[in-house]
């Protein structure tokens, strides 16, 4: 069984039970992959310099956020900045993946406020256990191509 997202994940599930997920786009060529393996094997470096390989986040729902939070032990990141905004996302990564990303943040604040948690109702925002966990594994889909 096999599935692909809009924004280009593909999610495999083998016979044996293992699942794995992969990006929908070719492998790039030997000697880009080597390219690309020797940018990861570096020491990471601060944002400020533009040769920085990779950012670290986190994907975690807050309120009036874009839901993607700068991981601040990693130095590679932004000094002084935790949730990554909607800006510096959409010149980042695909429209794809960030209009994915807005939606599920949407969906996620309207829950949110029809609930009244915004006003401290204290009562979980999706009241479907269905809605809940397809959110979750939405989430953790877009987390996924963020990471590979």
């Amino acid at each position: 069984m096999s599935f692909k997202t809009p924004y280009g994940l593909i999610v495999d599930r083998k016979l044996e039970g293992t699942i794995s997920v992969r990006l929908a786009y070719s492998v790039p060529n030997a000697a880009a992959t080597a390219n690309i393996d020797a940018q990861r094997t570096q020491q990471p470096q601060r944002s400020n310099n533009p040769n920085c390989a990779a950012y670290h986040y986190y994907v975690w729902p807050d309120y009036q956020t874009s839901f993607v939070w700068y991981d601040a032990g990693w130095s590679g990141n932004p000094e002084g900045e935790d949730d990554v905004e909607e800006n510096k996302l959409k010149s980042q990564y695909s429209a794809t993946w960030c209009d994915a990303r807005q939606a599920w943040v949407y969906r996620y604040t309207s829950a949110f406020e029809a609930q009244g948690c915004d006003l401290g109702s204290g009562k979980e925002p999706f009241t479907d256990a269905g809605q809940g966990r397809s959110r979750l594994v939405e989430g953790m889909l877009l987390a996924c191509w963020l990471a590979l």
